[in-house]
């Protein structure tokens, strides 16, 4: 132990006070902690940060120690005993105000950087959302803030919802925060691929547009708020059923939709000509110049078909903003074209949009967009068969406050125990396409997980559905529905 100066102050070797905190404090000799702090990697023990000096000499960081000053704070509920006794005053309550956040303390976050200023849990890097757009699900409609990701708890917040159709029960659903958005998500999503019906083979079979309202109804009474489409989804017909259901309840729901494959392209090989015809039932001549077309589907993220395909959208959807636009499936060269994220940034000034993200199909692609742009949120593949996700991607994800959504947590279907090796499919079905191999693996695995499910007393989509949901980087797994019945099998875990 060394000495220093004549006050008999005694130095005494850093003590590590968590491994969150990283920082040491020195200790005077009259057995007083001094509130002096310093980071890990410091080498000179007890000398002031130089970072936070000079921001405190700029008027931007608490004084020195505030963190260690204790002042008076709200007063507590009076015990039982006190109330019982007739002495219910209210007592005052010591405790750290300052980093609090009480009675005008300043908080001790301000000294890392420019942050917003925290609001109940913890409110942190809120960027301001146009006027135009509505505020977040409970939010008052004149705070301009995006939630953040702590103002919520992630698994255990309540929100109740009352049944659309007017009955006097409230459906109990969980919400999840997704990423730095701050949106309240129910944690299973309704995927809208299989309601876009059976169109030039990009679907999941036929549908019944009338069942598919019902669908979309029922799964907003049973809590769910969360609505992911996209545009080449039976070439906007899914967003037109969605855009349809949800009026009047819009303000109510949050709308994900993609864009980015150019199926209105006119510029096609004079071959498939024929297959155009046959498909449309009419010449290509006689086909509106803005109108969907089959076979035809190409990349492209240019900002203006991102613009022209973000209005289309809109209309088909019947509503005026899009709370997540999402980047379909972008090369893995796209994923940082500055010009893209350009005209996503002003669709956002305009109201146009609350938030964006990409969906992608590799883990590889997600660990490019989270290190290189920083969405709001990624979309990817996820499931008990598919769990590369889980190596460097889902943790590098959370790190960031990406907000996660987990899609084909049922393999296509295959995992719902419901389909074998030999199972035969629609015309237009995009698993008739499949490889027989890996159809033959995915099912027999759909076998051991329905088996384990019987065990367990549940389907195998509700345990395959339960895999994905426990994972606590995911913040909304989007399960693909057409009918009422697995509307309420899927949504049954979380009520």
């Amino acid at each position: 132990m060394a000495h220093q100066g004549d006050g008999g102050d005694a130095v005494l070797r850093p003590r590590p006070l968590g491994r969150r905190e990283r920082r040491f404090l020195r200790r005077g000799a009259r057995s007083r902690w001094c509130g002096l702090s310093r980071h890990a990697r410091e080498t000179d023990p007890g000398r002031p940060h130089a970072i936070r000096e000079r921001r405190r000499g700029a008027g931007i960081g608490p004084p020195l120690g505030a963190h260690r000053r204790r002042r008076l704070a709200r007063p507590a509920r009076p015990s039982a005993p006190d109330v019982r006794r007739g002495r219910g005053a209210a007592r005052p309550v010591r405790c750290h105000a300052a980093a609090s956040g009480g009675l005008g303390g300043e908080s001790r976050d301000q000294d890392r950087g420019v942050r917003s200023q925290r609001q109940g849990g913890g409110l942190r890097h809120a960027s301001r959302r146009p006027a135009s757009v509505p505020a977040a699900e409970g939010r008052d409609p004149h705070d301009r803030r995006a939630t953040g990701r702590h103002g919520l708890s992630r698994h255990d917040l309540l929100a109740p919802r009352r049944h659309a159709r007017g009955a006097g029960q409230a459906a109990l659903v969980k919400r999840r925060v997704l990423g730095r958005t701050g949106l309240a998500v129910s944690p299973i999503g309704f995927g809208a691929w299989a309601i876009g019906g059976n169109r030039f083979g990009n679907s999941y079979g036929a549908t019944d547009d009338a069942e598919s309202r019902r669908a979309v109804r029922r799964a907003y009474d049973l809590g769910c708020n969360f609505f992911d489409t996209a545009d080449v989804y039976g070439h906007g017909h899914s967003e037109e059923i969605l855009g349809e259901s949800l009026e009047g309840i819009r303000q109510d729901v949050i709308v994900a939709t993609k864009v980015g494959g150019n199926f209105y392209n006119r510029d096609v090989n004079p071959l498939l000509f024929p297959r155009l015809t046959e498909a449309l039932g009419r010449p290509l001549a006689q086909v509106a110049s803005d109108a969907p077309l089959p076979v035809t589907h190409d990349a492209n993220f240019s900002p203006a078909y991102v613009r022209f395909a973000v209005e289309r959208s809109l209309g088909r959807l019947r509503t005026d903003y899009i709370d997540v636009l999402q980047l379909h499936n972008p090369a893995l060269g796209l994923t940082a074209n500055p010009e893209t994220y350009g005209v996503l940034e002003d669709l956002k000034e305009e109201g146009k949009i609350r938030s964006y993200g990409v969906s992608v199909h590799t883990p590889e692609e997600g660990l490019a967009a989270v290190e290189v742009t920083r969405p709001d949120t990624i979309q990817i593949v996820y499931n008990v068969v598919r769990r590369e996700a889980e190596d460097r991607f889902l943790p590098a994800a959370r790190a960031a406050n990406i907000g996660i959504i987990a899609r084909e947590p049922l393999a296509n279907g295959l995992l719902a125990g419901k389909y074998g090796p030999d199972s035969a499919w629609e015309e237009g079905d995009i698993r008739a396409r499949m490889p027989r191999p890996y159809l033959t693996q995915i099912a027999a695995l759909g076998e051991r997980v329905k088996e384990l499910a019987d065990q367990a007393g549940v389907t195998a989509a509700q345990l395959a559905l339960r895999f994905v949901l426990d994972n606590e980087s995911v913040s909304v797994v989007i399960v693909g529905m057409k009918t009422v019945a697995q509307v309420e099998e899927n949504l049954s875990l979380e009520r």
